[in-house]
């Protein structure tokens, strides 16, 4: 987060800092939907973790500035990232399904040893 400020941060071009904004929104949906436990409290930590709810917060903000980036080569995928924008927290809940799912098939290919 600190490298996507556009003040402060150390991103060195527009460029380097969508490229930031779209990593936090990756990684805000990927560990949302997939690994919820990284940010769950109580859950071990080294150092302070946003909350699940501060982590979608993130990326949603995220993928809203990504989206703010529409000309030139990024004209065309900046709607995809004002979607994700609006409806992360339901990509978040798709995922978690899916891990879900994932989850049970393999209790069930496990027990048929």
């Amino acid at each position: 987060m600190l490298a996507a400020d556009p003040v402060h941060g150390t991103a060195l071009s527009f460029d380097a800092e969508r490229s930031v904004r779209k990593y936090i929104g990756d990684y805000a949906l990927f560990v949302g939907g997939m690994y919820p436990e990284a940010v769950a409290p109580g859950g071990r930590r080294h150092a302070p973790h946003p909350s699940l709810r501060e982590l979608i917060r993130a990326g949603k903000e995220s993928y809203f500035i990504v989206s703010q980036f529409n000309v030139f080569e990024f004209e065309k995928e900046a709607p995809l990232f004002a979607r994700l924008a609006e409806c992360l927290d339901r990509c978040v809940l798709g995922l978690a399904m899916i891990r879900e799912e994932v989850g049970e098939r393999r209790l069930l290919t496990s027990g048929q040893s």
